[in-house]
């Protein structure tokens, strides 16, 4: 679970880095839209997690 947990947050930064080097405008908003999708996903995972773990 542990390792699961840091391989996703390794992952997030990975995608803070591409966010941060992607210069055309295309890309961006690509990265955005993958971004916010991946927020919205792992922000319903901790509300799922918290319920089950209670």
């Amino acid at each position: 679970m542990i390792e699961i947990r840091e391989e996703k947050e390794l992952g997030a930064y990975a995608w803070l880095l591409l966010l941060l080097f992607k210069k055309t405008d295309s890309a961006r908003l690509l990265d955005e839209k993958i971004g916010h999708l991946s927020f919205v996903i792992g922000h319903w995972g901790l509300i799922v997690g918290m319920f089950f773990l209670q």
